[in-house]
């Protein structure tokens, strides 16, 4: 698929096509995703395990409870006999949030590993490597969502908000427009096993766009001379 973006669009603005094809096996920056996206202004929930039901011999199954999570809460009290697959260790909580397998760009691949001399005896979390993605909402209402305000999406396409970016998505379904939120941007485990690669990527020009978009965000200032400012200033015309 080939999207069709309207006059009134960064991307009517850039030289050259804005996504094109990928054949990669590895995430590379500006690369199109799917990958599960969680709520971030979602309150979380904390699961407490309460027990191993009738049969406290089993570690298969597990009785538990759901509570508000809320930073500076004491931690609950566990049950006295743990549960193998759901381990919890001092000072830590099991999370449970609500999410939803999204289009997502990739913004930064993993940085270079870590040797095998300094990892070794430590926790694998202080060394994983991990993606930072940026996740895209699609902006119709159908069946599912609610859809977002026609005239806010026509002042996020003309790139009034430095959290929101307009776009059509090369995949089926998404010809009518997705909004990428560099608000949300999130860690995304470099084993494959968390995304799904899709056959696109965003254009070199169309990353470097998308790169001055999240100086923007990060800083609230962009050059004057940039062409983030030079497109926002013509469509501001419009």
């Amino acid at each position: 698929m080939t999207p069709v973006f309207p006059d009134a669009s960064i991307q009517s603005l850039t030289l050259g096509s804005w996504w094109e094809s990928a054949t990669g096996n590895l995430p590379e920056r500006g690369r199109l995703i799917r990958t599960l996206v969680p709520y971030p202004d979602m309150k979380p929930l904390r699961l407490v395990v309460v027990g191993r039901g009738d049969n406290a011999r089993q570690h298969q199954r597990a009785e538990f409870r759901l509570e508000e999570f809320r930073v500076g809460d004491p931690a609950p009290d566990e049950s006295a006999l743990p549960v193998a697959a759901l381990p919890v260790r001092q000072g830590e909580s099991r999370i449970v949030r609500r999410g939803k397998v999204r289009p997502a760009v990739v913004l930064a691949t993993a940085g270079a590993p870590v040797e095998r001399d300094l990892r070794r005896g430590a926790a694998s979390w202080q060394s994983n490597q991990t993606l930072l993605a940026a996740p895209y909402y699609g902006v119709e209402l159908d069946g599912r969502r609610a859809g977002w305000n026609p005239e806010f999406v026509r002042r996020i396409q003309c790139a009034e908000y430095s959290q929101y970016l307009w776009d059509v998505l090369p995949l089926r379904g998404a010809e009518t427009g997705s909004i990428l939120r560099l608000d949300h941007v999130f860690p995304v485990g470099s084993d494959p096993s968390n995304w799904r690669l899709t056959e696109f990527k965003l254009s070199p020009a169309a990353l470097e766009i998308v790169d001055e978009w999240l100086m923007w965000h990060l800083t609230g200032g962009l050059l004057e001379d940039s062409a983030l400012a030079c497109a926002r200033a013509i469509l501001a015309e419009l």
